[in-house]
């Protein structure tokens, strides 16, 4: 049932932080998630207080946050060149005037933090 709950809590994150790209692709939300489950896994002491020590947890949680900072640059760089507008969260971003860096950079933190377990 726990599990249950947290995929349904990932999908309406998905939904209502992330953009409509990513959420109305169901292989991309299922990558996004299993990438998010690395991160948090591999959220660990020994990867926080030694991120110098290049251990085989920290290269997997470097090698997901890589994938999913690929996966939303990608979305935005599309976004951007077809000049669709969307009702989502990106749009929002990109109405105020941040560049895709930023739209990245704001989006991907507020991803992890609204999915991460609260337990």
């Amino acid at each position: 049932m726990r599990l249950l709950y947290l995929k349904l809590v990932f999908r309406l994150s998905a939904r209502s932080l992330s953009c409509t790209e990513i959420a109305d692709d169901r292989a991309k939300v299922i990558r996004l998630k299993a990438l998010y489950d690395t991160l948090e896994t591999t959220n660990n002491a020994s990867t926080i207080l030694f991120r110098w020590v290049p251990t085989p947890t920290l290269i997997r949680k470097l090698w997901a946050t890589k994938h999913v900072y690929d996966m939303l640059s990608e979305v935005v760089s599309e976004r951007v060149a077809s000049c669709l507008a969307r009702e989502d969260t990106l749009q929002k971003l990109l109405d105020a005037g941040d560049d895709q860096y930023t739209a990245v950079g704001v989006g991907f933190p507020i991803l992890v933090f609204a999915t991460s377990d609260p337990v």
